[in-house]
């Protein structure tokens, strides 16, 4: 007679099955962000091992050229990410399971045992309760991984604003390499997850859907393994005359018939076809269980049929779950003996566990789809309409929008100051990244330029580089940090933007919101807010390792911004003007944030 045994919560099944999916866009948007600047590599005496990544590696992944898009993502599905795992923790600590989680004593001891039982080397496994000690450990770590990660993230996103994270990780260098081993930690554990998942067996993995498991049950997953495999031949043997057939009947009746046969998907990519070869794996498996009833079964036919309907084209379901039911129908000769006879009690036990099956396979069905459906909505989204912003899918830009407030309002000071170096560590060649506004060079005469600062009623105040050369000189020597992740200590000169705007007698102005700057030609702008673009180390610089701008960096004066990214850093600026309105600003119609604050 079959006993349940409850095994895992609703809570921990939910923050596990959420955490799945949001990782790995995490991942992917994180490949999206690293590709920029990818810098990381093995290397041993001179001779490099492994280089993170090859190129054919971002070509095969899409991932060139996708950086915005990639920031965009990562920072929306953070929220994701740090809610639910602290949801998971609290549960945790108040239910009080991190008992059966928390490595004891024998733990590291026993779990060297457990990997010889797993290995065959070692007959017997270490007496366990919920998790065996190698799980302990397992599980513990990617927790402190996933709290590792929020710290390492947020030093990197904030340095400025979370300078003592930054602090914490050995400085933004370390920080970034932190977190990119982090991230390829998870890969790794994904990986050997799936491996001790598979060895466990379906039971095991099924007890993750429905929270229980059926001892003493007579299922062999060896032979739903062996029977799956059977279904998946035989559906990709007959898919393309099945497609044939569909597709000549259509043109005999006038209707252009294009089922999504398995050759069709391969042609059209794996994207569709994926989904479609999970659902129907389980089913092909589920179908193949003895310990669930032939009515229970027909039921879970019927979300098998709405899921591969949903996910890939109806044509290829219809033919996988035609190929599952022969299998099946040749195969039982022990369907009566599951549905069958015996005590009460036992039937009682056999109905309690396909109610609970079928609640837990309908509910997880709807939450899959609707998760699909939400990141294929999210995915597909249109763009934002072009106004001060552009580049970027409408959602994303309101989370961009939101997620940038928020720390603004949290953390932004002008009392945190960014991290300053002694002169020497400057940098003696200072990088040039863009030309972007300084691409005319050659026709460009800085003799001739002046800077033009619009005040109410269209007046126009001119100053010369000389006037604002007479001003108090200011010096800094701080890590100018990149948005596509690359950084250089640099050493630059010039007039602070507040003494400016106090000399000048434009205080009014500095009590509106917003500043926005311009190049001569117009064609390269940026907008700052009024509370960073008046922070005690923004400068309007004209001198780079004590000399005189060179063309190259925006000659005769350029904005350097230390709590912002490098492109906020206008080269060359020729109009400054004040709104309480958002001024255009060049990245943000590329996709990129708008405020880009550290």
């Amino acid at each position: 007679m079959k006993v349940i045994k409850d095994k895992h919560s609703l809570a921990m099944r939910w923050t596990h099955w959420v955490n799945f999916p949001v990782l790995t866009i995490m991942i992917w948007s994180g490949m999206l962000i690293y590709w920029a600047n990818d810098i990381y590599s093995i290397t041993l005496f001179g001779h490099t091992f492994v280089r993170f990544f090859p190129d054919w590696f971002y070509r095969t992944l899409g991932i060139p050229q996708r950086l915005a898009e990639g920031m965009a993502f990562h920072f929306l599905f953070m929220w994701f990410f740090m809610l639910n795992g602290l949801f998971y923790v609290l549960y945790t600590i108040i239910s009080g399971e991190w008992r059966e989680l928390v490595p004891k004593k024998n733990s590291f001891k026993e779990a060297w045992f457990v990997l010889l039982h797993d290995l065959h080397i070692r007959k017997t496994a270490p007496p366990q309760n919920k998790y065996n000690a190698a799980q302990r450990i397992a599980y513990t770590a990617i927790i402190i991984m996933g709290f590792g990660s929020v710290i390492t993230g947020l030093a990197i996103y904030k340095p400025v604003q979370f300078y003592y994270l930054t602090w914490l990780c050995g400085g933004y260098h370390f920080a970034r390499i932190l977190h990119f081993a982090l991230t390829i930690g998870y890969v790794f554990f994904f990986l050997v997850h799936v491996i001790q998942v598979a060895i466990a067996g379906w039971r095991n993995f099924w007890s993750v859907i429905s929270g229980f498991e059926a001892e003493n049950d007579t299922y062999k997953p060896f032979l739903s393994f062996i029977f799956s495999l059977k279904v998946w031949l035989t559906t990709v043997i007959l898919s393309p005359a099945f497609a044939l057939l569909i597709k000549w009947i259509g043109h005999f009746f006038g209707i252009d018939f294009k089922p999504g046969t398995y050759y069709a998907m391969l042609m059209t990519g794996l994207v569709d076809f994926i989904p479609a070869a999970i659902a129907l794996w389980l089913f092909a498996t589920l179908i193949n269980h003895r310990a669930i009833s032939a009515v229970k079964k027909k039921i879970y036919l019927s979300f098998v049929v709405v899921i591969a309907a949903l996910l890939t084209a109806p044509a290829y379901g219809i033919i996988a779950i035609a190929c599952t039911w022969f299998y099946k129908l040749k195969s039982d000769n022990g369907a009566k003996a599951a549905d069958g006879e015996g005590s009460k009690a036992e039937l009682l036990v056999e109905k309690k566990i396909g109610r609970r099956n079928f609640v837990s396979l309908s509910a997880y069905s709807v939450l899959a789809v609707g998760a699909f459906e939400g990141w294929r909505w999210l995915y597909k989204s249109p763009d934002e309409t072009a106004t001060i912003t552009a580049g970027a899918r409408a959602p994303l830009r309101k989370a961009l929008n939101k997620t940038e407030i928020f720390f603004r309002r949290l953390a932004f000071s002008e009392n945190h100051l960014v991290k300053t170096y002694p002169k020497e560590r400057a940098a003696k060649h200072v990088r040039v990244n863009s030309d972007i506004g300084v691409e005319a060079n050659k026709k460009f005469d800085p003799s001739t330029w002046t800077l033009q600062v619009i005040k109410n009623g269209g007046e126009v105040l001119s100053i010369s580089l000389q006037e604002l050369m007479a001003l108090p000189k200011t010096e800094i020597i701080y890590d100018f940090k990149c948005v596509e992740g690359w950084d250089q200590i640099s050493h630059w000169a010039g007039v602070k933007f507040s003494d400016f705007i106090k000399d000048f007698g434009l205080d009014d102005y500095a009590k509106m919101q917003y500043v926005g700057m311009e190049t001569p030609d117009k064609n390269y702008y940026v907008g700052l807010d009024m509370p960073s673009a008046m922070h005690p180390q923004t400068l309007l610089a004209y001198e780079v390792n004590d000399k005189l701008l060179p063309l190259e960096h925006g000659a005769p004066l350029r904005l350097i911004i230390p709590v912002k990214y490098g492109i906020k850093n206008l080269k060359r600026i020729g109009t400054i003007s004040f709104s309480n309105t958002r001024p255009r600003d060049y990245w943000a119609e590329q996709g990129y944030d708008y405020y880009s604050g550290l």
